[in-house]
Parts: structure tokens; C-alpha cells; sequence
């Protein structure tokens, strides 16, 4: 028995089959659309006749009812709500100085200097510009006080303490933390 591939009368059916499906048909025909056309319509009159048959009297329809009245129920208004008061703006209010304040930290001329074991000074500012320093503990167990005088103005602050006066830089750090800067010396205040 031969083998398919050898025999050669398979040929035209492959060429057949090549042909057949290879081949495309012609693209199928688009049919355009064209809108109807208008209809045109004629008008025609009918002839008039003339005729002695006097054209119908008209009826006198009788007059409408008058309209019906109107029952006014009265009825009690609805009450008018007063309007929501509006909400209160929180008005921020600016960082103050008066108070009493703890030196926390302490740098001269940008060297930090810790505060000796114990001790502690504090700054308190009172209305109408009086300042006061209080140091206790530490070297000084028994306590000094100095009095004087202090001014603020769009983030400048003067402080006289014993014929000394030194103005600087204030800057707010919240309402419980503050920073004054002088010449050689800067001090860290938190709110007591």
C-alpha cells in the first residue's frame, strides 16, 4: 500500500480546496439611504353654490352661572422661626507674655548652660509693664528676686532689670512656650 504523501492524484483536490477558500467574495452591496420624498398636497375648493335657503339664525345660549363663593376658613399661621444665630467665630487670640514663666533652657553666645542641680528662675510678667526674675535652689538656697520693667511690640520685647536693659527677638512657640533672643544670650521659657 502507498503511502498518502506519496501518491500524487491528491494534488488537484488540494488545488481545489486552495481555490475555494483562498477566493473572497465581493464585498456585499451598501444600500444608500435617500429620504422620502415630500408629498405635495393641493388644495381644492369647492365650487360655491348660490342658493336662496338663508343661512341658519344663530341660538342665544344662556348666560353662565355666576362663579361660586368662596369660604375663607381662617386658619391659624404657621409661626415663624427666628433665625439660628450664627455660629460664634473663635476669635484666635494672641500669645501673651503676662503670666509667670520657667527658664528652661538657657545658651550663651550658642553654648547651652545647664541650669546647676536644684535650681530654678522664673520670669513673671504682670500688667501695666513690671517684670520679675526669681532664682531659688542651686548655689542660692536662700532665693533672690529682681524687679523691673518690660515692653512687647510686634515680636520685640525690652527687658530693664537693675539698671540693665537688653531688647531682642520674641518668638512664639503655642501659647505655653516662648523664646527670647538677645545679643549673646537666649532663653527658653515655658508657661508656669
Amino acid at each position: 500500500m502507498r503511502s498518502l504523501w506519496r501518491r500524487t492524484d491528491w494534488w488537484p483536490l488540494v488545488l481545489c480546496w486552495a481555490l475555494i477558500g483562498c477566493t473572497r467574495s465581493s464585498p456585499p452591496e451598501i444600500l444608500v439611504y435617500h429620504p422620502p420624498a415630500k408629498r405635495v398636497v393641493k388644495e381644492t375648493t369647492a365650487p360655491q353654490t348660490v342658493s336662496d335657503v338663508p343661512p341658519p339664525a344663530a341660538v342665544e345660549q344662556p348666560p353662565p352661572p355666576p362663579p361660586l363663593e368662596k369660604k375663607v376658613v381662617a386658619t391659624q399661621a404657621a409661626p415663624v422661626a427666628e433665625p439660628l444665630p450664627e455660629p460664634k467665630k473663635e476669635v484666635r487670640k494672641e500669645p501673651t507674655l503676662l503670666g509667670s514663666w520657667r527658664i528652661s533652657e538657657m545658651a550663651q553666645k550658642g553654648q547651652v548652660m545647664p541650669m546647676p542641680e536644684g535650681m530654678q528662675m522664673t520670669l513673671t510678667f504682670a500688667e501695666g509693664g513690671t517684670v520679675s526674675m526669681s532664682m531659688s535652689g542651686g548655689p542660692t538656697p536662700e532665693g533672690h528676686v529682681r524687679q523691673g520693667t518690660f515692653s512687647y511690640a510686634d515680636g520685640q520685647v525690652t527687658i530693664s532689670l537693675d539698671r540693665e536693659t537688653k531688647t531682642g527677638k520674641c518668638t512664639f512657640e503655642g501659647s505655653d512656650r516662648v523664646t527670647l533672643e538677645f545679643d549673646e544670650v537666649r532663653m527658653v521659657l515655658t508657661r508656669v
